[in-house]
Protein backbone atom coordinates (compact mmCIF):
# COMPACT_ATOMS: atom_id res chain seq x y z
CA UNK A 1 0.00 0.00 0.00
CA UNK A 2 1.33 3.36 -0.88
CA UNK A 3 2.33 6.33 1.49
CA UNK A 4 -0.73 8.40 0.61
CA UNK A 5 -3.15 4.85 1.02
CA UNK A 6 -2.16 4.65 4.46
CA UNK A 7 -2.45 7.87 5.13
CA UNK A 8 -5.72 8.55 4.18
CA UNK A 9 -6.98 4.87 5.80
CA UNK A 10 -5.04 6.56 9.34
CA UNK A 11 -7.46 9.33 9.30
CA UNK A 12 -10.16 10.25 6.83
CA UNK A 13 -9.94 11.13 3.38
CA UNK A 14 -12.86 13.14 3.50
CA UNK A 15 -14.60 14.76 6.65
CA UNK A 16 -17.99 13.09 7.11
CA UNK A 17 -16.96 9.42 5.82
CA UNK A 18 -15.31 6.47 7.93
CA UNK A 19 -12.54 4.98 5.46
CA UNK A 20 -13.47 0.81 5.94
CA UNK A 21 -11.16 -0.30 3.17
CA UNK A 22 -9.36 0.30 0.00
CA UNK A 23 -10.67 -1.37 -2.56
CA UNK A 24 -8.48 -0.65 -5.42
CA UNK A 25 -5.19 1.23 -5.74
CA UNK A 26 -3.53 2.27 -8.32
CA UNK A 27 -1.96 4.86 -10.91
CA UNK A 28 -3.75 7.74 -11.20
CA UNK A 29 -6.60 6.92 -8.91
CA UNK A 30 -7.61 5.08 -5.24
CA UNK A 31 -10.96 3.88 -4.41
CA UNK A 32 -12.25 3.39 -0.80
CA UNK A 33 -15.06 1.44 0.49
CA UNK A 34 -16.76 4.31 3.16
CA UNK A 35 -19.42 5.19 5.12
CA UNK A 36 -21.15 8.42 5.48
CA UNK A 37 -20.80 9.72 8.82
CA UNK A 38 -24.61 11.57 8.68
CA UNK A 39 -26.93 8.57 7.49
CA UNK A 40 -24.80 5.63 7.63
CA UNK A 41 -25.13 5.13 4.14
CA UNK A 42 -22.43 2.82 2.64
CA UNK A 43 -20.37 4.42 -0.05
CA UNK A 44 -17.30 4.21 -2.84
CA UNK A 45 -15.11 6.94 -2.73
CA UNK A 46 -12.98 7.70 -5.51
CA UNK A 47 -10.30 10.21 -5.59
CA UNK A 48 -6.54 11.05 -6.70
CA UNK A 49 -3.58 8.36 -6.29
CA UNK A 50 -1.25 11.48 -6.01
CA UNK A 51 -0.79 14.34 -3.80
CA UNK A 52 0.38 16.30 -6.48
CA UNK A 53 -1.91 15.48 -9.65
CA UNK A 54 -1.21 16.70 -13.28
CA UNK A 55 -4.50 19.83 -13.98
CA UNK A 56 -5.52 16.86 -16.71
CA UNK A 57 -6.00 13.76 -13.95
CA UNK A 58 -8.53 15.87 -11.99
CA UNK A 59 -10.35 17.10 -15.31
CA UNK A 60 -10.87 13.13 -15.91
CA UNK A 61 -12.37 12.89 -12.82
CA UNK A 62 -14.58 16.04 -13.41
CA UNK A 63 -15.30 14.61 -16.56
CA UNK A 64 -16.68 11.46 -14.86
CA UNK A 65 -18.96 12.92 -12.83
CA UNK A 66 -20.53 15.25 -14.93
CA UNK A 67 -21.42 12.06 -17.54
CA UNK A 68 -22.69 9.45 -14.92
CA UNK A 69 -24.87 11.71 -13.62
CA UNK A 70 -26.70 11.63 -16.26
CA UNK A 71 -27.90 7.89 -15.75
CA UNK A 72 -30.74 6.26 -13.82
CA UNK A 73 -30.46 2.81 -14.55
CA UNK A 74 -30.05 -0.26 -12.49
CA UNK A 75 -27.06 -1.61 -14.70
CA UNK A 76 -25.11 1.99 -14.51
CA UNK A 77 -23.08 2.92 -11.52
CA UNK A 78 -25.02 5.83 -9.42
CA UNK A 79 -23.33 8.74 -8.04
CA UNK A 80 -24.16 10.59 -5.31
CA UNK A 81 -21.97 13.65 -5.67
CA UNK A 82 -18.40 15.13 -6.03
CA UNK A 83 -16.96 16.30 -2.98
CA UNK A 84 -13.49 18.46 -3.06
CA UNK A 85 -10.90 17.68 -0.20
CA UNK A 86 -8.11 20.13 -0.36
CA UNK A 87 -8.63 21.44 -3.72
CA UNK A 88 -9.01 17.96 -5.06
CA UNK A 89 -12.16 16.28 -6.53
CA UNK A 90 -13.40 13.20 -4.49
CA UNK A 91 -16.37 11.13 -6.40
CA UNK A 92 -19.11 9.63 -4.03
CA UNK A 93 -20.52 6.63 -5.36
CA UNK A 94 -23.03 4.07 -4.24
CA UNK A 95 -21.88 0.97 -2.94
CA UNK A 96 -23.91 -2.01 -3.78
CA UNK A 97 -21.30 -4.83 -2.56
CA UNK A 98 -20.19 -5.86 -5.44
CA UNK A 99 -16.61 -6.82 -6.96
CA UNK A 100 -14.95 -6.44 -9.97
CA UNK A 101 -15.50 -9.17 -12.38
CA UNK A 102 -11.94 -8.99 -12.78
CA UNK A 103 -11.28 -10.29 -9.39
CA UNK A 104 -14.29 -12.71 -9.22
CA UNK A 105 -12.83 -14.29 -12.48
CA UNK A 106 -10.16 -15.02 -10.55
CA UNK A 107 -11.46 -16.21 -7.46
CA UNK A 108 -14.13 -18.61 -9.08
CA UNK A 109 -15.74 -20.09 -12.74
CA UNK A 110 -18.78 -18.54 -14.32
CA UNK A 111 -21.17 -20.81 -16.20
CA UNK A 112 -22.54 -20.56 -19.85
CA UNK A 113 -25.77 -19.69 -17.93
CA UNK A 114 -24.58 -17.12 -15.80
CA UNK A 115 -22.63 -15.44 -18.06
CA UNK A 116 -25.29 -14.82 -20.58
CA UNK A 117 -27.18 -13.40 -17.99
CA UNK A 118 -24.20 -10.94 -17.19
CA UNK A 119 -24.18 -10.35 -21.08
CA UNK A 120 -27.90 -9.13 -20.83
CA UNK A 121 -27.29 -6.49 -18.08
CA UNK A 122 -23.99 -5.26 -19.96
CA UNK A 123 -26.25 -4.95 -22.64
CA UNK A 124 -28.81 -2.94 -21.34
CA UNK A 125 -26.18 -0.73 -19.79
CA UNK A 126 -24.38 0.26 -22.83
CA UNK A 127 -28.23 0.71 -24.11
CA UNK A 128 -28.92 3.34 -21.89
CA UNK A 129 -25.58 4.85 -22.35
CA UNK A 130 -25.91 4.94 -25.83
CA UNK A 131 -29.06 6.62 -25.14
CA UNK A 132 -27.43 9.65 -23.94
CA UNK A 133 -25.01 9.80 -27.06
CA UNK A 134 -22.37 8.77 -24.89
CA UNK A 135 -19.56 6.14 -25.56
CA UNK A 136 -18.07 4.33 -22.91
CA UNK A 137 -14.56 3.62 -23.89
CA UNK A 138 -13.64 1.20 -21.50
CA UNK A 139 -15.63 -1.84 -21.14
CA UNK A 140 -13.37 -4.27 -19.50
CA UNK A 141 -13.60 -7.25 -16.07
CA UNK A 142 -12.21 -3.87 -13.85
CA UNK A 143 -14.82 -2.08 -15.28
CA UNK A 144 -17.84 -4.42 -14.92
CA UNK A 145 -19.12 -5.04 -11.30
CA UNK A 146 -21.15 -7.51 -10.05
CA UNK A 147 -22.77 -9.10 -6.72
CA UNK A 148 -23.20 -12.45 -6.91
CA UNK A 149 -25.57 -12.63 -4.09
CA UNK A 150 -28.16 -9.91 -5.91
CA UNK A 151 -26.99 -10.94 -9.43
CA UNK A 152 -26.71 -7.37 -10.10
CA UNK A 153 -24.23 -5.12 -12.47
CA UNK A 154 -23.38 -2.22 -12.85
CA UNK A 155 -20.97 -0.46 -15.27
CA UNK A 156 -18.57 1.72 -13.64
CA UNK A 157 -15.84 4.32 -14.61
CA UNK A 158 -16.83 6.67 -17.25
CA UNK A 159 -13.16 8.71 -16.72
CA UNK A 160 -12.33 7.95 -20.78
CA UNK A 161 -15.73 8.29 -22.15
CA UNK A 162 -17.06 10.53 -24.78
CA UNK A 163 -20.21 12.17 -25.43
CA UNK A 164 -20.16 12.04 -29.12
CA UNK A 165 -21.70 10.16 -31.75
CA UNK A 166 -18.59 9.04 -33.69
CA UNK A 167 -14.96 10.63 -32.86
CA UNK A 168 -11.64 9.58 -34.63
CA UNK A 169 -8.92 7.86 -32.90
CA UNK A 170 -6.15 9.42 -32.52
CA UNK A 171 -2.95 6.96 -32.80
CA UNK A 172 -3.03 4.99 -29.83
CA UNK A 173 0.61 5.31 -27.74
CA UNK A 174 2.35 1.96 -26.78
CA UNK A 175 2.31 2.72 -23.19
CA UNK A 176 -1.79 2.78 -23.77
CA UNK A 177 -3.10 1.51 -19.93
CA UNK A 178 -2.01 -2.21 -19.69
CA UNK A 179 -5.55 -3.39 -18.48
CA UNK A 180 -7.16 -2.25 -21.20
CA UNK A 181 -5.36 -3.56 -24.14
CA UNK A 182 -6.97 -6.90 -23.96
CA UNK A 183 -10.80 -5.51 -24.86
CA UNK A 184 -9.86 -2.64 -26.98
CA UNK A 185 -11.48 -2.24 -30.01
CA UNK A 186 -9.61 -2.17 -33.68
CA UNK A 187 -10.74 1.35 -34.30
CA UNK A 188 -9.51 2.55 -30.80
CA UNK A 189 -6.02 1.29 -32.18
CA UNK A 190 -6.04 4.57 -34.21
CA UNK A 191 -4.53 2.80 -36.81
CA UNK A 192 -7.50 1.94 -39.00
CA UNK A 193 -9.09 4.65 -41.06
CA UNK A 194 -12.52 4.22 -39.11
CA UNK A 195 -14.14 6.62 -36.24
CA UNK A 196 -14.94 5.31 -33.45
CA UNK A 197 -18.94 4.76 -32.52
CA UNK A 198 -21.09 2.53 -30.21
CA UNK A 199 -19.73 -0.38 -31.77
CA UNK A 200 -16.11 -0.70 -30.09
CA UNK A 201 -18.17 -1.07 -26.64
CA UNK A 202 -19.92 -3.84 -27.98
CA UNK A 203 -16.09 -5.03 -29.29
CA UNK A 204 -15.31 -4.87 -25.84
CA UNK A 205 -17.94 -6.37 -24.11
CA UNK A 206 -17.40 -9.61 -26.34
CA UNK A 207 -13.60 -9.68 -25.07
CA UNK A 208 -15.19 -9.63 -21.75
CA UNK A 209 -17.63 -12.40 -22.32
CA UNK A 210 -14.94 -14.83 -23.56
CA UNK A 211 -12.84 -13.92 -21.08
CA UNK A 212 -15.47 -14.95 -18.76
CA UNK A 213 -16.15 -18.20 -20.46
CA UNK A 214 -12.55 -19.48 -21.26
CA UNK A 215 -10.25 -17.66 -18.24
CA UNK A 216 -8.20 -16.31 -21.08
CA UNK A 217 -7.88 -13.26 -23.29
CA UNK A 218 -9.04 -13.46 -26.89
CA UNK A 219 -5.56 -13.40 -28.26
CA UNK A 220 -2.14 -15.19 -25.92
CA UNK A 221 0.21 -11.49 -26.91
CA UNK A 222 2.05 -9.43 -24.53
CA UNK A 223 3.55 -5.94 -26.13
CA UNK A 224 0.91 -3.26 -26.89
CA UNK A 225 2.08 -3.69 -30.83
CA UNK A 226 1.04 -7.56 -30.70
CA UNK A 227 -2.37 -6.35 -28.85
CA UNK A 228 -3.25 -3.67 -31.96
CA UNK A 229 -2.03 -6.33 -34.81
CA UNK A 230 -4.33 -9.03 -33.28
CA UNK A 231 -7.48 -6.55 -32.89
CA UNK A 232 -7.10 -5.43 -36.41
CA UNK A 233 -5.88 -8.63 -38.21
CA UNK A 234 -6.98 -11.97 -36.38
CA UNK A 235 -9.73 -14.03 -35.55
CA UNK A 236 -9.49 -14.99 -31.47
CA UNK A 237 -9.66 -18.85 -31.20
CA UNK A 238 -13.16 -20.31 -31.89
CA UNK A 239 -14.88 -23.19 -29.59
CA UNK A 240 -17.62 -25.27 -30.82
CA UNK A 241 -20.98 -26.57 -29.56
CA UNK A 242 -19.99 -28.39 -26.47
CA UNK A 243 -16.39 -27.95 -26.38
CA UNK A 244 -14.51 -28.46 -23.03
CA UNK A 245 -12.68 -25.58 -21.34
CA UNK A 246 -10.11 -26.88 -18.61
CA UNK A 247 -12.28 -26.16 -15.37
CA UNK A 248 -14.91 -24.26 -17.32
CA UNK A 249 -17.20 -26.87 -18.49
CA UNK A 250 -19.09 -26.60 -21.86
CA UNK A 251 -19.78 -23.58 -23.74
CA UNK A 252 -21.88 -22.70 -26.90
CA UNK A 253 -20.43 -21.06 -29.79
CA UNK A 254 -22.67 -17.98 -29.45
CA UNK A 255 -21.01 -15.86 -26.68
CA UNK A 256 -17.46 -16.50 -28.64
CA UNK A 257 -18.83 -15.35 -31.82
CA UNK A 258 -20.02 -11.97 -30.21
CA UNK A 259 -16.38 -11.83 -29.09
CA UNK A 260 -15.06 -12.48 -32.67
CA UNK A 261 -14.64 -9.65 -35.34
CA UNK A 262 -18.04 -10.13 -36.28
CA UNK A 263 -18.80 -8.31 -32.07
CA UNK A 264 -19.10 -4.65 -33.74
CA UNK A 265 -21.95 -5.99 -36.52
CA UNK A 266 -23.77 -7.82 -34.19
CA UNK A 267 -23.84 -4.79 -31.67
CA UNK A 268 -25.13 -2.47 -34.36
CA UNK A 269 -28.24 -5.02 -35.08
CA UNK A 270 -28.72 -5.24 -31.47
CA UNK A 271 -28.77 -1.01 -31.50
CA UNK A 272 -31.09 -1.54 -34.49
CA UNK A 273 -33.73 -2.85 -32.05
CA UNK A 274 -35.63 -0.69 -30.11
CA UNK A 275 -33.10 0.68 -27.14
CA UNK A 276 -33.16 -1.94 -23.82
CA UNK A 277 -35.13 -4.88 -23.17
CA UNK A 278 -35.29 -5.73 -27.01
CA UNK A 279 -31.35 -6.00 -27.07
CA UNK A 280 -31.41 -7.71 -23.57
CA UNK A 281 -33.67 -10.30 -25.34
CA UNK A 282 -31.82 -10.88 -28.56
CA UNK A 283 -29.17 -11.81 -26.70
CA UNK A 284 -31.55 -14.67 -24.72
CA UNK A 285 -32.85 -15.74 -28.39
CA UNK A 286 -30.00 -16.12 -29.99
CA UNK A 287 -27.93 -18.06 -27.15
CA UNK A 288 -31.00 -20.30 -27.18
Amino acid sequence: MSLSAQQYLAGSILPGYDIEEVIFEGDPTLIYRARRIEDGAAVVLKCLASELPALELSASLKHEFEIAKRFDSSNIISIHGMEMYQNLPVLVLEDFGGESLYRLNKKRNFGLEEVLSLGVQIAQGLSEIHSKNIIHKDISLGNLVYNPDTKILKIIDFGISSSLTREQASIAQLDVVEASLPYISPEQTGRMNRSIDYRSDYYSMGAALYELLTGQYLYDVNTAIEWFHCHIAKQPPSLGVGDGIPGRGKVGPVPLELASHHAAGLGEEMCLLDPGWKNARMLRQVAI
